[in-house]
């Protein structure tokens, strides 16, 4: 018995999003990572 590749069919993912009001306003603050200190001290850890 030989190894023989075997051909999967293959999907592609389509993603798709509504556009922006052209009035929406993104805030320009930086956002905290609330997450960050918990895998920090995670990571110390181990």
């Amino acid at each position: 018995m030989t190894p023989s590749a075997i051909d999967l069919p293959t999907k592609s993912t389509i993603i798709t999003w509504e556009k922006l009001p052209d009035d929406f306003i993104l805030p320009d603050e930086p956002v905290d990572n609330n997450l960050q200190p918990l895998l920090a001290a995670a990571l110390r850890e181990s």
